[in-house]
This record gives structure tokens, C-alpha cells and sequence, in this order.
């Protein structure tokens, strides 16, 4: 073999060699860094699978959990079921001579629909100076009507709002008129769906309120 041969022979081997330690060098880096292929994906998965909350933990709510207002002397109806807890007290109003009704809710679960019914019943003197609620603005509806004996409240969430897990107050503001009022014969009742199914409840107002 001429020196041409064997120096063109020599090059190819060079070549063919240092093409295998690419290649074993590429393997090695997919190994390494995981940027493909069974290694790189399951190291991905260990590391996400760290960072899960285990099988069945319970995300806590960060609702109020302090007593509903009213509740262990709301009588009448059923003013607790499952994730709900509700409580009626009549309070001072704003102005002289002004009471209001409050139903106080309290949900351990996320709402997507609720509406709250009260109603107040109506004497010598008694008339509406209004309502409120706390829930966050534009998210629920209220009217106000008188049907009757009965001033009646309403609040409804809109179609599209939710409220978070809660505490939360519906007030009904009227004039107590010139006699004593007793509010035994106020009602009030509560509908509401969301994350954990349908529920109603009611309750009415401590005597004497």
C-alpha cells in the first residue's frame, strides 16, 4: 500500500471514530440533563410528584370560624345543614327609632348560586329604610317589597358570581314604629348550590328582638 493509501485509510478510521465519541458523548448529555427520552421524563415526574400534596390532604378553606350570631337561639326551621350555618338577630339601626334584621351566613364550601329571603313582619308604623350585605359589589341583587303583613327582603347572586368560603350578613333596615316590636314572628330562609351540592335552610328571630 503507497503512503497515499495508507494516509487516506488512517483519515477515514479518524473519522469514523471520532463520530462514535460524538455520539456516546450526546447520549450521555440526553442522560444527564434530561432533555429527552425515559430519564429526562422521569426525573421530571420525581420532581413534580415532590412538590403534590399527598393523596386525600384537605386544602384548608380560610373561613370565619367563629360562632354565627343568633344560631344556638334561632328558632324554628333548620338553621344548619352540611357546609352551611345561618343565624338570625335583630340589631340597633342607623337612625332613631330603627331597628334591623340580620341573617348571618356562614358557608364552608365555595357558592355559585344562593338567594336570602327575609321577612319581616309588618306593624303600626313599621316601613323599609333599606338593606345591605356584605358580599363583594355587584355580585348580588336585592329588592325590597311589601306583600301583605310582610316587609320582604331579597338578595339573589348574579348569574356568573361566586362567593368564596364565609361568613357573610344580610340586613334589612326598617322603623320600629311607635309600639314595642317583638320579632318572634320574622322569618328568614336560605338557598344556595356550589361545590358541595344544594342545601336549604331557614330560621327565625329571637322573641323579644
Amino acid at each position: 500500500m503507497s503512503l497515499k493509501e495508507r494516509g487516506g485509510w488512517a483519515g477515514a478510521v479518524g473519522a469514523v471514530a471520532g463520530a462514535a465519541v460524538m455520539c456516546a458523548l450526546g447520549w450521555l448529555g440526553v442522560q444527564v440533563f434530561g432533555g429527552s427520552g425515559t430519564g429526562g421524563s422521569a426525573a421530571a415526574a420525581r420532581a413534580h410528584a415532590a412538590t403534590d400534596p399527598p393523596p386525600g390532604s384537605a386544602t384548608p378553606c380560610g373561613c370565619d370560624n367563629t360562632a354565627v350570631p343568633g344560631l344556638a337561639s334561632t328558632p324554628g326551621g333548620t338553621p344548619a345543614a352540611g357546609y352551611l350555618q345561618s343565624g338570625g338577630s335583630v340589631e340597633p339601626g342607623v337612625g332613631t327609632g330603627e331597628s334591623q334584621s340580620v341573617v348571618t351566613l356562614r358557608s364552608d364550601r365555595a357558592l355559585s348560586s344562593l338567594t336570602v329571603t327575609l321577612r319581616v313582619a309588618k306593624g303600626a308604623g313599621v316601613a323599609s329604610v333599606g338593606e345591605r350585605a356584605s358580599v363583594p359589589s355587584g355580585s348580588a341583587g336585592a329588592s325590597v317589597a311589601a306583600r301583605g303583613s310582610w316587609l320582604v327582603y331579597t338578595w339573589k347572586l348574579r348569574p356568573g358570581a361566586s362567593l368564596a368560603p364565609g361568613r357573610y350578613t344580610f340586613s334589612g333596615a326598617y322603623t320600629r314604629g311607635t309600639a314595642a316590636r317583638d320579632a318572634d314572628a320574622d322569618r328568614y330562609t336560605v338557598t344556595a348550590g356550589g361545590t358541595g351540592g344544594p342545601l336549604s335552610l331557614g330560621g327565625g328571630f329571637p322573641a323579644g328582638g
